[in-house]
């Protein structure tokens, strides 16, 4: 039988701080809580009009009945589980849940969650909003995604009956580069030699993003911060993970068992999602459709040769001896783009292991497990860091 997990992403006493849910609870009374699907949505809108933000994101379950009621085989395991969720009545008591347009089964989750209502009133399911952002470098994108922020700075307006001051959205914007920063320190303590920071844990950090209050999210960076001389030294091969999200820590924690330690995570799951900061030159609300429209997390980017060379900096800026590409059963998006980026390592001189068809959140059955090893056995005699500065 299939193992599901069941321990948390990383038994450090320091991340206790990082457990979080997406729930309601401490939300501020009187608040609207509004909900929100992964890392493209302006949570800097929600906070400027005096709600609640609170960051959804899919969990492992061992059935899916809704899911399998209503979704097409094609979904992958993150849709399908967020769709479980929502129909089971996890997000009930949310006000308003906002969902981007960043991919495909986004955009049809989105859909599919409209037609359940309208087939099934009597289930439990939030007001929702379509965030339409689109990512591609043209003017006229620009004004879309203007337009975008517009709708939805009015629908946030009309749930908390108050209006968005410019100042407020400022206040916001400021508040999120200084968080945005603090993940420059975890990058460094991630890419130092030996690594002062496991992949495991990164991913708990990230994971938390958005589940509590911006300000305990910064709080809990800045008392790890504090005691990184303190934090425990990691050895071994150094791997980036790139391909399709991972949700849990189950592969992570795989691979560091074997010895290596992830440095890089090329994937939405991971600190890639976090994204760039806002330009402070801008007027606030241009400044949140620019940063989102380039500068924020995305499954592919246009051109692609452009954010191919982006990830080959990344491999020499972690100092990788190897990547591991891993994509879900369901991936139709990514595995497209994997022929250039496996020869542009492969010129780099850097290594590689493709893992297809992985099941969504599960733990890595033996045969992958085995792979896993030996690759990381393979990385270890004489193993140099690439692009390593001197």
């Amino acid at each position: 039988m299939t193992e599901l997990l069941s321990t948390p992403l990383a038994p450090d006493a320091r991340l206790a701080a990082f457990a979080a849910t997406d729930t309601v609870e401490g939300a501020v009374p009187g608040a609207n809580t509004v909900g929100y699907v992964s890392l493209n949505v302006p949570v800097e809108l929600i906070e400027a009009a005096g709600c609640v933000p609170r960051r959804l994101t899919p969990r492992r379950h061992a059935t899916l009945p809704h899911a399998d009621r209503f979704l097409d085989a094609c979904f992958d395991g993150a849709a399908r589980a967020l769709f479980e969720q929502f129909l089971r009545g996890d997000y009930a008591a949310y006000d308003l849940v906002v969902m981007p347009r960043t991919s495909e089964n986004g955009l049809q989750l989105y859909y599919f969650l409209l037609e359940a209502q309208r087939l099934e009133p009597q289930l439990a399911i939030p007001p929702l909003h379509l965030f339409d952002l689109l990512q591609t470098p043209y003017r006229s994108t620009a004004r879309y995604v203007r337009d975008q922020v517009e709708r939805l700075k009015s629908r946030l307006e009309a749930l908390s009956g108050r209006a968005i001051e410019a100042d407020a959205v400022a206040r916001a914007i400021r508040d999120a580069n200084a968080h945005l920063a603090r993940f420059d320190a975890l990058t460094a303590l991630r890419h130092a030699q030996p690594a002062r920071m496991s992949g495991a844990a990164a991913l708990q950090i990230v994971d938390a993003l958005g589940k509590m209050p911006r300000a305990q999210h910064v709080a809990a960076l800045d008392a790890l911060l504090a005691e990184r001389n303190a934090l425990p030294a990691h050895d071994g091969p150094r791997l980036v993970v790139k391909g399709s999200a991972h949700d849990s820590d189950a592969f992570y924690r795989v691979v560091e068992a074997c010895g290596a330690v992830i440095v890089g995570d090329e994937h939405l799951g991971g600190q890639l999602a976090v994204g760039g900061e806002f330009d402070s030159g801008l007027a606030p609300l241009d400044a949140i459709a620019h940063r989102y429209q380039l500068r924020s997390p995305s499954l592919r980017r246009y051109p692609q040769a452009g954010d191919d060379a982006r990830f080959i900096e990344a491999i020499q800026a972690a100092h990788a001896h190897g990547v591991i590409f891993w994509y879900e059963a369901n991936d139709d998006v990514l595995g497209w783009d994997y022929p250039d980026q496996k020869a542009a390592l492969d010129a780099l001189g850097v290594p590689s292991l493709r893992l297809l068809e992985q099941p969504y959140g599960e733990v890595p059955n033996a045969e992958v497990r085995a792979q896993v090893a030996a690759f990381i056995d393979a990385l270890r005699p004489g193993a140099q860091p690439v692009g390593a500065v001197r």
